[in-house]
């Protein structure tokens, strides 16, 4: 038990600082539209909202229930890795890997909508649609088929395609059920985040955060000119994008 708490407490301090800097470039937001430059100060906002949003999840997300409990118990005051958190993280991620915005909905705070829909593209025998949409499912549990199926019948109500992410290791019912879709007409509106997948996500969204860092720190200093700013930029977070695209709708290994 002593570990847990060592780790409660250490996480303290670390969350409590990275909030405090994504609670300033929030409020830099507004100012920095008025000058023409929202989109520049929304992404560093994002960045800064990711960086507190993973700590909070390492620190403080228990998979074990058991574990979770005594957490509780030993340190009531606090502050719980919530549902709303596990929401805000995978928008969060989901900005980062595709460069799209996507905000909770006040009726149901765990689904997410796509405000930058991608443009309807037809392929040789299906047609993509232009709405993509998530939902977020904490739980100690594992994640059975129904949750599955709920949002799976949701997003094509919408015509959307749907990201899921969970935090229960998926059953073997799942797994039956998603088997199935793959090889169906449903097999490409519905990507499933599982534990192991998200882990992935996390330390790939870590990556690029770095590489515009960094990239921030060279244009700032003049080593970049605009050109090779952009090439860079290309050439190193599109590549990371590309890669967490190709995690994003990977078949889940099951292993959780």
């Amino acid at each position: 038990m002593g570990e847990y708490l060592e780790r409660i407490d250490a996480g303290i301090d670390v969350c409590d600082g990275l909030r405090g800097l994504a609670d300033v470039d929030a409020e830099a937001i507004p100012a920095a539209t008025r000058a023409g430059e929202g989109d520049a100060a929304f992404d560093q906002y994002m960045r800064s909202l990711f960086l507190y949003l993973e700590a909070k999840f390492e620190y403080f997300w228990f998979e074990s229930p058991e574990i979770a409990a005594m957490v509780r118990q030993a340190r009531p005051s606090v502050e719980e890795f919530s549902a709303n958190d596990f929401a805000d993280l995978a928008r969060v991620l989901l900005y980062l890997m595709q460069g799209c915005r996507y905000e909770r909905k006040d009726e149901a705070p765990g689904d997410l909508a796509c405000t930058d829909p991608t443009p309807v593209t037809a392929g040789s025998d299906r047609v993509t649609p232009a709405l993509t949409v998530a939902r977020t499912f904490l739980t100690h549990d594992r994640c059975g088929r129904a949750p599955l199926e709920e949002f799976l019948s949701a997003a094509c109500a919408q015509g959307a395609v749907g990201y899921f992410f969970t935090t229960g290791r998926l059953g073997q019912d799942a797994l039956a059920y998603l088997g199935q879709l793959a090889d169906g007409p449903f097999a490409e509106r519905m990507y499933v985040v599982d534990p192991a997948k998200l882990l992935h996500l996390i330390e790939i969204s870590h990556d690029i955060c770095d590489e515009i860092d960094e990239l921030g720190l060279l244009a700032a200093l003049e080593d970049l000119d605009a050109g090779e700013e952009e090439f860079a930029f290309a050439e190193s977070v599109e590549v990371l994008r590309g890669e967490a695209q190709e995690i994003l709708t990977a078949p889940p290994s099951g292993d959780g």
